[in-house]
């Protein structure tokens, strides 16, 4: 997670958005929160259950799925082009 955040600061600091993602400490806290919560969802939960076990609203994974797959790519070293589906399909949650 820290690659993430290091990412994100030097975004920040030129007052630019990263990922859709601004420098609004909540929302910057729910969303790497959620991202961290990730990890702790079985395998093939449904991509509502597990956006409410992650971050308490069945939506929230909806809403910021590019910011939480931006900050699991960095997390997990994974290329810049793996896509969403792909880190929902292939890592904790099925989106189907």
């Amino acid at each position: 997670m820290e690659a993430a955040v290091e990412a994100a600061a030097r975004k920040w600091a030129r007052g630019e958005d990263w990922y859709r993602l601004s420098a609004d400490p909540d929302l910057v806290r729910a969303t790497f929160a959620a991202a961290a919560g990730l990890f702790d969802v079985a395998f093939g939960t449904h991509f509502r259950a597990a956006s409410a076990q992650a971050a308490g609203s069945s939506k929230f994974l909806e809403r910021h799925g590019a910011t939480i797959c931006a900050i699991l790519r960095h997390a997990l070293e994974l290329p810049p082009e793996t896509g969403q589906d792909e880190i929902f399909q292939g890592g904790a949650i099925s989106v189907g």
